[in-house]
């Protein structure tokens, strides 16, 4: 049975959250990328993944998402330094578990993984670190959250 396209963003919606996605994102550079506004109140983080749109430069560069809150202190997302990205091809995948403790990025090519755990954020900003430049390259993010204040949303910044 095939749904029409309102249908099945409902069915995403009630399961998943809502969808927000970016324009691809160069990759270069090393510096923090801010992806998401979080605004109007706390939300909870149901998936966080980026799609390789253009190779990425061989540079070595490791990344992590971060959260920089308005009030309050920043908040390493992915455990630890990070993931090396250095030649990921297109189509590929980088997403959490949402479990902070072993939360590295997952780096799959053709296939994604979804996170295990959700987590909540305060106003602010959602970002991907970049330890180094790796040269080239372009990523597009997709984040789906449940608002948790009235009034509270993501938006592509």
């Amino acid at each position: 049975m095939t749904y029409n396209q309102s249908t099945l963003r409902q069915i995403v919606n009630i399961t998943q959250g809502i969808r927000v996605d970016t324009a691809p994102i160069a990759a270069g550079g090393a510096t923090r990328k801010v992806l998401f506004n979080v605004v109007g109140g706390e939300c909870i983080i149901t998936n966080l993944v980026g799609v390789v749109t253009t190779l990425i430069g061989a540079g070595a560069t490791n990344v992590h998402w971060d959260t920089d809150p308005t009030a309050g202190t920043d908040v390493n997302l992915s455990a630890g330094a990070g993931t090396a990205i250095a030649n990921r091809e297109a189509g590929g995948y980088i997403s959490v578990t949402g479990v902070f403790a072993d939360n590295a990025p997952i780096w799959n090519a053709g296939a994604g993984e979804t996170q295990t755990s959700p987590f909540i954020v305060s106003p602010g900003t959602i970002g991907m670190v970049m330890s180094a430049d790796c040269g080239a390259g372009a990523i597009r993010y997709s984040i789906w959250y449940i608002p948790a204040d009235p009034g509270a949303y993501i938006e592509a910044a």
